[in-house]
């Protein structure tokens, strides 16, 4: 199985990006964890039997600790930082695939990548990532990825039959 360079799971790294200022529960503790701060999961929790999200334990380099759920974190994989990370992807070949709504939002993306080291990886965005899109696609435009988009088209009303009063 071709390995996922952003997924999240124990051990691997994430970047904070824009930063998390004021981040935790409402009731406390609240951590701010600045901009273009590396940190890596180091554990995961289900907080609610009844959710099926988990959250993810984060040791920033910093050395503050937070939790966050999946569509908040930018996984670079084993990568140190993120400047690692753009090197990778930047001199990787391969294509990507991007699905937008039909106003042209972000749906999802899946990208598959020979890296300059001869391995294969992969990098899977989803609904509600569409901002870790926008941080990719450049890396991307400078790489030998061809990207492939696909526009949704709008769903048509329930046409009502002239019987149906």
């Amino acid at each position: 199985m071709t390995p996922v360079l952003n997924e999240l799971r124990v051990g691997n790294r994430v970047w904070s990006m824009g930063g998390y200022p004021d981040h935790g529960p409402m009731e406390g503790p609240k951590v701010s964890i600045p901009a273009d701060t590396g940190g890596t999961v180091v554990d995961t929790e289900k907080p609610y039997r009844t959710m099926d999200q988990l959250l993810y334990v984060v040791r920033w380099d910093t050395g503050q600790t937070s939790k966050h759920y999946f569509k908040q974190l930018f996984g670079i994989g084993q990568y140190a930082t993120v400047a690692d990370f753009h090197r990778a992807i930047e001199t990787a070949s391969g294509k990507a695939e991007v699905v937008l709504g039909p106003q042209g939002g972000f749906r999802e993306a899946r990208v598959e990548l020979m890296l300059g080291n001869g391995s294969a990886a992969r990098i899977e965005l989803y609904e509600g990532q569409g901002h870790f899109w926008d941080h990719v696609k450049p890396m991307l435009a400078k790489s030998a990825v061809a990207v492939a988009e696909t526009r949704l088209k709008a769903k048509m009303p329930a046409r009502r039959s002239k019987d149906a009063g």
